[in-house]
Parts: C-alpha cells; sequence; structure tokens
C-alpha cells in the first residue's frame, strides 16, 4: 500500500523489508520507517503505556523505543511510523482508522512517553512530531483478500485502468515480495 501511494503520488522512492523496522521507505527528501504489529481483534487496543513497555522480559527495549532509536541521531526529514490493526487509546477515546501524530496526545501522555524514550535510548531529545500512529483494518484470517483489493484499487487510480489479468499481477507482487523475503537476516 505505501508503495501503491508513492506511485500514485508520482515520487521516486525505494523500499526496503527489513529485519528491524519491517518497512523503510527512502525518497528523495527524506525516509519513513514503517514498524508493522498485528493482532487478534481480543488484543483490546493500543495506550501510550504499552508503546513504551518493555514487550517482554528479554527485550531490551519497547517498540516505541526500537522505531525511535532510528531517529536517535535527530536526522532530518524522517517519519516513524507504527502501524497496528489495534487502534490508538487515548483516555477513554480510541483513534479508530487513519493516521495520528503523537504530537497530538494530551501533555501527560506526552511528557511520560518522551522521559521513557529519553531513558531507554539515552538521549536528551524526543521530537514526537516525527512519530505517527496507523490503525488499519487488516483481516489477519484472510490478509489476501485485503492485499488484493488494495492493489486493485490502487492500481486502477494510478494507471486509470483496470489490470488485463488481476490474478497474475497479485500473483507476481507477492511472489516478489516472498523471494526478496528469503534474504532478511540480522545484521
Amino acid at each position: 500500500s505505501v508503495m501503491l501511494d508513492l506511485i500514485k503520488e508520482d515520487k521516486d522512492f525505494t523500499v526496503i523489508f527489513d529485519y528491524v523496522c519491517d518497512v523503510e521507505t527512502h525518497l528523495k527528501d527524506g525516509f519513513e520507517f514503517h514498524q508493522i504489529k498485528t493482532h487478534e481483534p481480543n488484543f483490546g487496543s493500543y495506550s501510550s503505556g504499552k508503546l513504551i513497555k518493555k514487550e517482554s522480559k528479554q527485550s531490551t527495549g519497547s517498540i516505541l523505543g526500537k522505531l525511535y532509536a532510528l531517529n536517535k541521531d535527530a536526522i532530518d526529514n524522517i517519519k516513524l511510523v507504527f502501524v497496528s490493526n489495534v487502534p490508538l487509546q487515548i483516555g477513554k477515546k480510541k483513534c479508530n482508522y487513519g493516521e495520528f501524530s503523537l504530537a497530538g496526545l494530551p501533555n501527560a501522555e506526552k511528557i511520560n512517553i518522551e522521559s521513557a524514550l529519553k531513558r531507554e535510548l539515552g538521549i536528551s531529545h524526543v521530537e514526537l512530531s516525527r512519530v505517527f500512529y496507523i490503525h488499519t483494518p487488516f483481516n489477519l484470517r484472510e490478509p489476501e483478500f485485503v492485499i488484493k483489493g488494495k492493489l486493485l484499487d490502487r492500481f486502477s487510480e494510478v494507471k486509470n485502468c483496470q489490470p488485463r489479468n488481476a490474478r497474475a499481477l497479485y500473483r507476481l507482487i507477492v511472489e516478489t515480495v516472498q523471494a526478496k523475503a528469503c534474504y532478511e537476516y540480522s545484521q
């Protein structure tokens, strides 16, 4: 979906499927890093507390800390995106479907996140305006239906026509991604 959006915007880009941050997008004028987490519907939602909590006892950091570490050196023109199929909960309100900037959190939650990231990463400044949460509906049991639908939708938007053989287009993309994904190793 990210690639198809960039094609629609007529931007030059390179997409890298990465071991740590899942999807990297290298643009002429910056970088985007997408961390993707999928859950079963009974997971509930993410809160700012869950984003800064260590993932497990073996983990060295939080979900948000691992993502923000990509900006530890305060690189200009960087966008850090946490993508999940569950909503972000802010107080009693759930942010359903779409993109939300963490800079829009209430002050108490921003201060809590900034303090946790500073401690975890050993940095003195945190810029939450670079960090976004995207809640996307994604069918975990049959993801190919969502992918096919988005692919056909984006293709018709970009090319102003339907693909001649939608199944072949889908197969080509899936096979290419699977072939490239087999080269993913921890450095």
